[in-house]
């Protein structure tokens, strides 16, 4: 297929805002692809060259782009620079010069999708002497076969900026519409269908069609009598379509719990997307096997997937109104999540956000080889810094220099050593334990492990009936320079990515914010050249990034005091997508904790709302930004204060 044609999509994904509109456009584009054109397009509909969990990135900076539009155009680098201040988009400057007589060649050919896609997948690999003059060249290479339009696009897969609004939801509710059983519904049914009286095409229920822009009748429902050439199934609740699941495959469904059914489709793609990180596999995946392959899609030692979180509980009240007694409390640690892999000799560690690190912790992978006695196994920890004199625990802050550390491994991991502590097993030597009680999950724990103090350790659990003792041992570890504590069910099972009610955690200290980095502003006088001040974005439903605020408080003059004003410039630097003025866009990628006095309505940023008294704690590399603090979660803590009520 012809990248053209793609880059049409991408025009057509920009030009709406609607989510139900964005869902029909792309999934009736990934119904007509190929297999190896749709596992592409799955990734690069969202500006992605790799699947979710594959580390690997371009390295192509902005400032390294505007050189390769710079040798395309014909144009000095300090034209593309102002061109690009005045637009704020190194897309559409690409599109303004890279045109005419630089493209004029006897050997141009029309750019297709694979050739796009391959020659930026090669990028990764390029290292060394000579690296940056060869990615020079192949991106070089693109733009000269390119249209204008074409080298916007990518220029923007480049800086994995696209500006379609494309986010997990709505490509995965894509897939699900292209491939998957739909359900029959009325104007009035979220998630369902209809056809449209006009245009005869099955669109997403609403108020309008999303293809032809008819306006539906209030009484319309999908009619049985269009249905003729439609594989259709009568269904009549949830329970039986979990029971009939193997046999659906792209089938209208009729069924009278039309909204329970609906979401139970999208639970299966989203369970599947949990496990596998990998959305080209999901949609090869739901074209061929339908939701039976997708619940046959399991885990797999070294390949990261998404972590199970829990929510924070009030206080110890709440916590055993919410748990059956006995449940286990365990220290909550200050340190980062860290995902452990061994299949046969190979160890790989993995973040939360699906990050390998294993060449920064080579002391773990020993660990993990040397006191585990299993040879495959997945395990959930907990990496806490420990202190080389005292032995006691470190603050995150201190260790997480480690997690981005390329060069002097060995020297920082003698400086900062860390212990493993081990609190679930998803996978043990060939066999799924996740669905397993905890109770039994951590008794496989116990039984491989060899522990070692100030290496190897089981995370330090308690069983609790009263919550006189929960009490006591949460001052036990806020005493030995933990957060708080975890409070876990025992009868639960393990569930991928998901934020669960079967576990909570309870900290002594007002909650902070993990927000993300979406623009920043340069400074004056003394500060002039340097981003001062930097615009917080929390995350929507849909995977969009709203502003909540500015801080421009808590970082530190030198990096020996903490996280520095050099720090953030030299990570944010890399990132920005745009400059207007004294204001840059960025890229969202640095998500950063904060703290506030308090949550105020605000009607001047795109979230609603507005952080009192904002300030800096820390960079949390741990995390993604999807993973950032959500709209509906800042909506909560706004009604918590002081009594408020939701009205």
């Amino acid at each position: 297929m012809e990248f053209e044609e793609l880059v049409e999509l991408y025009e057509k994904l920009r030009s709406t805002t609607k989510r139900l509109e964005k869902t029909y456009i792309l999934g009736s584009f990934l119904s007509d692809l190929d297999d190896a054109c749709l596992k592409r397009v799955s990734y690069l509909a969202q500006g992605r060259v790799f699947p979710h969990w594959d580390p690997r990135e371009l390295g192509i900076s902005s400032g390294l782009l505007i050189k390769i539009i710079s040798k395309a155009s014909g144009k000095s680098p300090g034209v593309v620079e102002k061109l690009w201040a005045s637009k704020g988009d190194l897309g559409l400057v690409a599109e303004s010069l890279i045109t005419g007589k630089t493209q004029q060649s006897l050997f141009k050919k029309k750019l297709i999708i694979e050739d796009v896609h391959s020659a930026l997948a090669k990028i990764p690999s390029l290292e060394g002497k000579g690296s940056v003059d060869q990615k020079s060249s192949s991106v070089l290479n693109l733009f000269l076969n390119s249209s204008p339009k074409e080298a916007a696009y990518i220029s923007r897969l480049i800086l994995g900026d696209l500006r379609i609004g494309i986010g997990d939801g709505i490509l995965r509710d894509a897939i699900s519409f292209a491939f998957l059983p739909r359900v029959a519904g009325t104007v009035l049914d979220s998630g369902t269908v209809l056809i449209c009286p006009a245009c005869r095409k099955i669109v997403p229920a609403g108020s309008y069609c999303v293809n032809c822009k008819n306006e539906f009748d209030s009484k319309l429902a999908f009619s049985t009598e269009s249905t003729s050439t439609l594989p259709t199934i009568n269904i009549k609740n949830k329970e039986e379509f979990r029971k009939r699941l193997p046999e659906l495959k792209n089938h209208i469904i009729f069924t009278e719990e039309k909204k329970e059914v609906s979401e139970a489709i999208l639970r299966v793609i989203q369970d599947a997307f949990d496990i596998s990180s990998d959305f080209g596999e999901i949609s090869i995946t739901a074209k061929h096997n339908s939701l039976k392959g997708l619940k046959a899609i399991s885990i797999t030692p070294l390949r990261p997937l998404k972590l199970m979180l829990f929510p924070k509980a009030k206080d110890f009240v709440e916590v055993f109104q919410r748990l059956k007694t006995p449940f286990a409390v365990e220290y909550k640690y200050d340190g980062f999540r860290v995902q452990i892999h061994k299949k046969d000799s190979k160890v790989r560690l993995f973040t939360r956000n699906l990050e390998d690190v294993t060449k920064q912790f080579p002391d773990i992978v020993s660990y993990a080889k040397t006191n585990i006695k299993a040879s495959s196994f997945i395990i959930d920890s907990e990496a806490v810094g420990i202190s080389p004199e005292t032995g006691a625990f470190e603050s995150f802050q201190k260790i997480s220099q480690r997690i981005k550390r390329k060069y002097d491994i060995s020297e920082i991991a003698e400086k900062l050593p860390v212990e493993a502590n081990l609190f679930d097993i998803l996978y043990l030597d060939g066999e799924i334990v996740y669905n397993k009680p905890f109770s039994e999950r951590r008794k496989l724990l116990e039984k491989i492990t060899k522990e070692e103090k100030g290496k190897i350790v089981l995370a330090k659990q308690l069983t609790v009936r009263e919550q006189k003792e929960a009490e006591q041992f949460y001052k036990e570890a806020l005493a030995k320079g933990n957060e708080g504590i975890m409070a876990k069910s025992l009868e639960s099972r393990y569930r991928i990515g998901k934020r669960v009610g079967s576990g909570f955690k309870v900290k002594p200290v007002l909650e902070t914010l993990d927000l993300v980095i979406t623009g920043a502003e340069y400074g004056e006088g003394r500060r002039a050249g340097w981003l001062t001040s930097f615009i917080l974005s929390c995350i929507s439903e849909e995977g969009e990034f709203l502003e909540i605020g500015k801080v421009s408080s808590g970082l530190k003059e030198l990096k020996e005091q903490g996280l520095s004003f050099t720090e953030v410039n030299e990570l944010l630097k890399e990132l920005i997508t745009s400059e207007k003025g004294r204001l840059v866009s960025v890229k969202p990628s640095l998500v950063i904790e904060i703290a506030y006095d308090e949550i105020q309505k605000s009607p001047g940023y795109s979230s609603g709302y507005a952080l009192r008294f904002p300030r800096i704690i820390r960079l949390r590399e741990d995390k993604a930004p999807d993973e950032a603090s959500s709209l509906s979660y800042i909506e909560r803590l706004y009604s918590s204060q002081r009594g408020r009520s939701k009205s």
